[in-house]
Parts: C-alpha cells; structure tokens; sequence
C-alpha cells in the first residue's frame, strides 16, 4: 500500500530488554572427528539485548510506514546500567510453530517466562528525550507502560506540549488507566485527535467486570454497560476514540461524539478471546506495539477514517508477530522485519467488524439478546441453512462467531456461551491438582436433543486425554444401592489413573413415588466428594458429574422458576434448593425443533447437523470440493419438517433406514418409506416437502385456472368496458392458449416473487393453510416484478409501447418503467399480488417467512 509521508515521532517509556534462551550441547560424533571443547558438550546460556518499550514500537512505525521516526535513541545497549534505563528479563524457549504444526523444522523461539524488571534501587528511572525532537509532528505516538514517562512532563514531545499544533496523538496506555499529568494534558489538548489503545486485561484489573471467553455478543453488552454505568470509566468514557483489544482475537472500538456514541466489534468469528494464544505455545513480546504500529500507518494514510482498517490489520499483524516468534535460529535473535506488516494473505483467518447496537446495555430487565447472526442473516435464514448443508458454509455466515467443540459445531450465541462457560470450569477443575470433591454440571435439553454427546464433546475439546466417560440412567434404578455400585465404578475409574466423565441420564425422575426423588441422594457425593458403603465411607476423587435433565427441557422448568406455591414447596422437600446450590454450572441446549415463535435459528442447527452426521454416515456423498450431493427435495424436507419426534435421534434413525450405499447422491428414492418415516416424523408432510416442486408442478394449471378465474372476477366488479370478442376475458375453457401460458408463467414465478420479499411456501396438510398479512413494501416489491415479468412477455410476442391499446397493431400504454406505469395501473398490480395467498391456498399451500 503506497503510504502518505507524515513527520511522526514516537515516544515513551523505554526498556533494555534482555532475551536469554539455552542450546543444546554439541555431538562429538557429528563433528567430523573435529574434538569440541569441553563446554560446548554441555547445554550451555545464548542472550541477546534489543532495545524495548518505546524504542521498540518506534522500529515497528518505521517498518510499517517507511517514514522517518524520530524517537529516543540509546547506543552500546550492553554498557547501560539498570540504574539509568530499566532493563528487562525475557527467558525464551523453543515452541512448536503452532498445535498444528509441531515438526521440530516448524519450531520457533518464544518467550517462555518473563522473568521482570531490574531498575535503580533509590530514586526515579531516567526518562529519555526525544533526539532531533520536531514540534510539527503530524503523528505522536505515546508508549506509556506506567513506568514514569507520564508524569515526567520535560521529556514529553514537543509537538505534544506545544498548544499551537494539532497532531494526531495515538496513546499506548498501560495499568493504570487514565491517571497522571500525561492524561490530563492529552484530554484537555487533543481530545478531537486523540487515540487511546487499551487492553481488555487492564481494565478487568481495575475492576471492570467484562466476560471472559463466552462469547463475542457478550463481551461487547459488557463492555456499553460498564462503559455507560461505571462511574470510574467516565475519563475513558469521555475518549473520541478509545481502542480496546481482547488478546489477539477481537477489538471493541468505541467513538464517542457530544453525548452520543457508537462501538465498534472487531472479531475472528472462528476463534473467542485468547483462542489463537492458546493454538500457539509461548508468549511474544511487542504484540500490542505490533498492533498499534499498524494502526499508526492506516491512521497515517486515512485519518480517522482509517482506523477501523488499521484495527483489522493490527490484529492480523499482532498474530503473525506471536507466530514467527524470534526465529528458529539458535545463534541469534531478533524481531521480524518488514515482512510482518505485509496485507493479509488468503490464508490468515479473516477479520470481522459489526456494529454493536446501543441498546444492548445489558440489565436483568433486557428482553432481547442481540446476536450477530439475527442481524447478518436477516430474512435469509432457509438459504441460508440449504447452503450450510449443501456447501458447509453461507457468504452470510462469515461473520457469524461459531462455538467448536470437537465434534460439535453451534451459532447459537446462547448455546455457545453455556457450551464455553462449562469448558471453562472443566479447563480450571483440571487444571489444579487433587480435587475432593467432583464438578458438578447440570445439562437440560428436549429428548433427543444431544445433551451427552454435547458435554462429551465439551469435555473432548479441552484435550485431556485421561479422561474417561461413563453412563447410567437413573430412571432405571431401583433403589439407592444402585447409586452405591455406580460411584464404586466411579471411584475405580479414579484409582486407574483416569477422570471420569459421569453422566446421570434423567437424574429428574420420580423415585418411589416421590417427584425428584433421587436428589437428595447426591447431595453427600456432590458436596464432600464421599459416599457410604455399609460403614466404610469412600473418597470418590477427581471426576465430573454430569446431570442430564429426563424430564425438565430446561433449567427453568427444573429450578420451578415462575411455578406456584405448592410447586415451589414440593421442590424444597425434595432437597431441590440443596441440589442447585451444588452445582458449578448448566447448559440448556435447544436441540432440532422449533423453540417458540422467536426460535428462527432451528433451521440453521439442522443444517449443522444433518451435514456433520451425513459426513460420518455417507462420506460419498461429498465431492471433492467438500459440496454434498443431495436432491433439493430431501433437503427441503429434512430442515423444514415441522418436528422431529425424538430429537436427534429421528433425524439419526432417518438417515439409517434410508438406503445410502452405492449412491452418488442422496436421492429422493433414498428414503425410507413412509410407515417407518411415520416412527419419526409426520410422514405425510414430510413426504410432500420432498416432492414440493412436483407438487407445485402438479398445481400449475390449477394455479393458472385460479387465476384466471379471479381475473374474470376483477373485470366484472369493476365494470370495466370490454369488447365481447376481447379473447381475454373468455371462460378458462374457451381461452386461447396464449392466454392460457401468459397465467401459467404468472403461477411459474409466485415463488420467485415471495423468494425475493423474504417469503417462502409449504404444502399444509389436515388444517387450513395460515394467511399471513404482506407489508405495502413487500406487495410493492411483488408487483413491481410482475409488471417486469408481463412486459418481458408481451414484448417477447412483439408488443409495443403505445399511448393508446391497439390490439391489431400491438400497442399498449403499460409497457412502460414500472415509475411510468400510473398508479391505478400499479394498484392492478398490487391486487394481483394480494391474492397470491389466496392461489396458494386453494391449491393446498402457505406461505411462511423465510427467517
């Protein structure tokens, strides 16, 4: 990118920094008879020392702009003191490039600890001057690592101190936040060209309470309410543009402007905050000077236009900074040179931006919860799940944050945050040593559902290969000494070496009578991690319960949430207070069918779905761009089949009693017949969704004559004058084929006109076809595309504008622009497509949003 040459200068605290890191000792046997030394047979200490904070963000601008950078300079680095210029310990090991790329060729030298600071042990660190200081700096640039420099007023640039000059100023700010004489100058003298980067960690540090790890959505509601209600964020508050980063995987810009605001998310949508650190070992140095050099170059090029692109590519740069690390080469090291700001490549994940609705300041009292995937798929939510399934992927699903874990891949912001939330406590729980006591997490779901294979996959994903699951259906037990052989096989588990993953199928069920009377059985296990056997009392040990819900979909309806009296005292003496007040967490997971007339997303959970079991089921089927061959039909069928009666497991059993051997594509004569289809779904519906476009095939002349016929209706109401041998207005019967075709190819393109106002249709079967109400635009848009359609077809047949109609000479005064078109004519158009749902409904069919 050719970049504009700006005067920048950047300053700041500055640091020695001192990188150590070990090398193998030498091998007398690949040395060509050659006799080492006796030291290099040992493994022996390499440093190096490169200049650091402020310094280093200033070779970075340099780098990336190809301007002259004036900052502090320092020379002979090895002969300075730490008591004239701190100096920084950085222990540096060999990692693999990435969990992916592990060959010893691939290993790169990162920091594996650092190791601190080392400074004067009375009195203040020297603040260095800016060399060759210019007071008409375009850009300031300010590394303030809290170390001095803020306060330190002298050593300031001048084009920063001077009142008379309006640099962009980007400000690098370390804990803590907004404080110092640096601050308040800056605020009170640049605020309109000021530029503020932060981290996320920093301001957790200070107390700010922003999730961590769930997901995109949340973390930005987090952030507007603690920016809008958190009263010691008001200075931060107060920034034009304030740049917050989340690790190496999402950026919040905020921009503020008089008394409003608006906040932008940066995000990689396949990864959540810390996810690219924790698929690259090892930490870097310089990544938040990597990312604000970046910024600092599209700052330079665009102003504050710029930024959001600087924002994109600092987080690109900032992970390649972390990726090559120091190099592979244990003689020296050094930081990447020009080459780390290059564009981003094909190959690097992409980086998304959306706005961030204002009025997702969350409290307790929010209705709606905003998803990134409701706002970009908007009324495309059917083509969006037929592309899932067809191609793995939906142009309107790149932005969208996926949640994978393992085998299991959701968009559901709410099942991707419970999902991420449970991870996190599996992540923690095993992370410490000896545990007395289990994990305990609650999972609810509809049957069928996948509420096992969900936390199996949860627990899969964390990497930790001791662990070994089991399962037992309470609903099957006939008395608590079934619970006693269970936790034995539990403890067993433990004592071989392994952390059992335990699952508790309908842990709900009644028991002797008594609604949730298992529960007070567990209640001694969960809290002290004991059980008793006769009078032995046995350690159960490190292990995770897993409670599924049998009879309770959702944690609500578990927890009595909204119930009556009596149904509150009843799940207090069956000990359910003691039981929740146990458990470290819950999932609610929404399975396949439709949750409620807000539920818009089931579609889409299908397609996941249904493509992942047909990759383990029929690998075939997928060509070698990764496209499954399915007939449309099928498709249509399996993702808008009103209900799936047991869940996951119907849409399973379909796919095993349909005959998928030997075949290229799953075909229609694929399925299983209709009295098995029946076991599993509403076999007649389903089986008019596959054959929906014969159907409508079918209907075609029905639809034609329905037209028609409505056609007549219209001319009679209206008293319209028509010749007697006018051959338009004959009976269906008597219609000249013309005629005839030009109503076929108006039901021909019913679809395409409902597809493109966001509409779709089904067959109805055993009740009477929903109408739904069309909006003036929706209607508009219909009709627009049908006058389009009937002027194609009359010119086709050698029609012609003419002010006045002439059926002889084939003039007519509608074939015209539809803003042409006078509006009683426009208005025929709009009853035409007003009657669409009635066509529709005579012949069997309804239509239905498509989101």
């Amino acid at each position: 990118m050719e970049r504009k040459m700006k005067k920048m200068v950047v300053s700041g605290d500055v640091t020695v920094d001192w990188f150590f890191w070990s090398v193998k000792g030498m091998d007398p046997g690949g040395m060509g008879g050659e006799i080492p030394l006796n030291w290099e047979l040992h493994t022996g200490m390499r440093k190096e020392v490169i200049p650091g904070g402020a310094m280093l963000l200033a070779r970075f601008v340099k780098d990336v702009t190809g301007s002259i950078v004036i900052s502090p300079q320092l020379t002979n680095l090895n002969q300075i003191p730490p008591e004239e210029v701190l100096h920084f310990t950085v222990m540096l090991s060999r990692f693999p490039y990435s969990s992916v790329r592990k060959a010893e060729k691939d290993m790169v030298l990162r920091v594996e600890k650092e190791a601190g600071y080392t400074g004067p042990t009375l009195g203040k660190v020297k603040q260095l001057t800016v060399a060759d200081d210019d007071p008409d700096a375009e850009i300031v640039v300010i590394d303030d690592a809290g170390n001095g420099f803020r306060d330190e007023e002298p050593v300031w640039p001048a084009a920063l101190k001077d009142k008379r000059q309006e640099p962009f100023v980007v400000l690098k700010m370390c804990g803590p936040l907004a404080r110092g004489k640096l601050w308040d100058w800056v605020q009170k003298s640049h605020a309109e060209r000021l530029v503020v980067v932060i981290s996320a960690d920093d301001l957790r540090t200070e107390g700010v309470q922003i999730s961590r790890q769930l997901s995109w959505e949340r973390t930005a509601a987090d952030f507007i309410w603690q920016i809008t209600n958190n009263r010691s964020l008001e200075t931060l508050a107060a920034c034009h543009n304030l740049v917050v980063f989340f690790g190496l995987d999402g950026v919040i810009h905020y921009m503020k402007d008089k008394d409003s605001f608006k906040v932008h998310l940066y995000y990689d949508p396949l990864q959540i905050e810390g996810g690219f650190s924790q698929m690259h070992r090892g930490g870097m140095i310089g990544l938040t000077s990597a990312f604000v050099a970046t910024m600092v170059a599209e700052l330079a090029n665009g102003g504050l236009d710029g930024l959001g692109e600087g924002i994109r590519r600092g987080i690109v740069t900032s992970r390649r900074l972390l990726q090559k690390g120091f190099g592979n080469d244990s003689a020296r090291v050094d930081y990447p040179g020009k080459e780390l700001f290059l564009p981003p490549q094909k190959d690097e994940p992409q980086i998304m931006d959306v706005p961030v609705p204002r009025q997702n300041a969350l409290d307790s009292e929010e209705i709606r919860v905003w998803t990134i995937l409701e706002d970009l798929t908007q009324q495309r939510l059917e083509d969006v799940a037929y592309n899932t399934l067809t191609a793995g992927k939906d142009p309107a699903l790149d932005k969208v944050p996926i949640g994978q874990f393992g085998k299991l891949k959701t968009l559901d912001r709410t099942e991707i945050e419970s999902f991420r939330s449970i991870k996190n406590l599996m992540v923690e729980y095993l992370s410490k040593g000896f545990q007395n006591r289990p994990l305990s997490i609650a999972i609810f779901g509809p049957p069928g559902s996948g509420k096992s294979f969900g936390a199996t996959q949860v627990a899969k994903s964390i990497g930790e290969e001791s662990i070994e699951r089991l399962e037992f259906n309470i609903s099957q037990w006939e008395s608590p000494d079934d619970l006693i052989k269970a936790l034995h096989q539990v403890r067993d588990t433990v004592l071989r070496g392994s952390v059992p993953l335990v699952f508790f199928d309908e842990f709900d069920s009644n028991f002797q009578g008594l609604p949730l009377g298992w529960l007070k059985y567990f209640l001694e296990p969960m809290q002290s991690g004991v059980f008793k056997h006769g009078d032995i009392t046995h350690p159960i040990g490190k292990s995770i319960f897993i409670f599924a819900g049998g009879t309770s979909e959702a944690f609500k309806n578990f927890s009595r949430e909204g119930c009556d009296e009596k149904e509150i005292n009843l799940f207090k003496e069956a000990k359910g207070p003691d039981f929740l007040s146990r458990l470290r967490g819950y999932v609610d997971i929404l399975g396949l069918n439709k949750i409620g007339e807000n539920d818009k997303l089931y579609m889409i959970r299908r397609a996941i779905l249904l493509r992942s079991l047909l990759d383990q089921k029929a690998r075939h089927f997928f060509d070698s761009t990764g496209i499954l061959q399915i007939d449309p039909g099928v498709r249509r069928a399996m993702i808008k089949v009103p209900e799936y009666r047991h869940g996951v497991r119907s849409m399973e059993a379909i796919l095993d009693m349909s005959m998928l051997t030997d075949k290229r594509v799953f075909e229609q004569s694929a399925l299983p017949p209709p009295k098995q289809l029946k076991l599993h779904v509403d076999a007649e519906l389903f089986s008019k969704l596959v054959t929906m476009d014969v159907l409508f095939g079918e209907k075609r002349e029905d639809l034609a004559r329905i037209i028609h016929n409505s056609f007549l209706q219209d001319i009679k109401k209206s008293k319209e004058k028509r010749p007697k041998n006018d051959p338009a207005i004959k009976p269906w019967d008597k219609l000249n084929e013309h005629y005839k075709e030009s109503n076929r190819q108006q039901a021909d393109n019913i679809p395409r006109y409902l597809h493109a106002a966001g509409y779709g249709f089904s067959p109805v079967v055993r009740r009477e076809p929903v109408r739904v109400k069309l909006s003036i635009d929706e209607i508009g848009k219909m009709a627009r595309m049908e006058h389009e359609r009937w002027v194609v077809e009359k010119m086709g047949t050698g029609w012609k504008y003419g002010e006045k109609k002439d059926t002889a000479k084939k003039l007519h005064p509608c074939l015209c622009d539809w803003g042409k078109l006078p509006k009683k004519e426009q208005d025929k158009d709009r009853h035409t497509v007003r009657r669409f749902l009635d066509y529709l409904a005579q012949a069997g069919f309804e239509i239905c949003k498509l989101d």
